[in-house]
């Protein structure tokens, strides 16, 4: 496993990450004003004809 990876912040499935105490804090922890985040969501629609 590559270090990258083992070091990542591990959070729930929330939707908003600065809900997540442990992100939310490790955000801060970096002591940075500005910050950039991006992010990948998967969405599941389902559609039923009859």
């Amino acid at each position: 496993m590559p270090a990258e990876f083992a070091a990542r912040i591990k959070r729930v499935g929330i939707v908003n990450a600065m809900d997540d105490e442990n992100f939310a804090a490790a955000v801060k922890a970096t002591g940075r004003k500005k910050f950039i985040i991006a992010g990948v969501t998967t969405m599941c629609a389902r559609s039923s004809r009859h």
